[in-house]
């Protein structure tokens, strides 16, 4: 008699793949979450997993690509847009990462139950947007007040309109 040899499964990747992040192991972690990926098994959360993996591994470029696949595979994975927003704010592309914080911050506004850590991750988001926020205000009425613009002789439309832009007042809908 002959015996079945069971094919291997995500499972078969993944799990270990955790343990050895949970154990601080992150090279043989990525390991096992690539392996997943190699033989075509791999689930958003295997690719998360290579995300995180590559991250305490220092390997931002891999980081990102990983977490690139993590958001084609689910488009509003806080943890992906997080790492995203997080990878592109590190490159001082705030733009971009203001982009993927804003979509956080309203994606978990729909969200009952919030697990503790995203709740730290929202804090921090949300300290992150003010403070770019801040220098964005600053450095715009700074370089309005260098061109002479001084709020006293301007048009109330032009005032409204740079409250708007700088999210002092929102605009209302006609």
């Amino acid at each position: 008699t002959r015996q079945a040899v069971a094919s291997p499964t995500e499972d078969d990747h993944f799990r270990p793949g955790i343990a050895a992040l949970r154990a601080s192991r992150a090279d043989e972690a990525q390991a096992h979450f690539q392996a997943a990926i190699d033989v075509g098994l791999a689930t958003t959360e295997s690719w998360l997993g290579l995300t995180l993996a590559s991250l305490v591994l220092g390997d931002n470029r891999a980081a990102e690509a990983s977490v690139d696949e993590v958001l084609v595979r689910e488009p509003h994975s806080l943890r992906g847009l997080i790492i995203k927003g997080d990878l592109l704010l590190g490159r001082d592309e705030q733009r971009q990462a203001v982009s993927h914080y804003n979509l956080v911050m309203r994606l978990a506004e729909t969200l009952s139950d919030i697990p503790p850590q995203l709740q730290q991750d929202l804090v921090r988001i949300q300290g992150r947007l003010e403070q770019i926020l801040e220098a964005f205000q600053s450095q715009l009425l700074g370089r309005l007040h260098a061109g002479g613009y001084r709020r006293d002789a301007s048009s109330a439309r032009f005032k409204l309109g740079l409250d708007m832009l700088m999210g002092k007042v929102e605009r209302e809908d006609d």
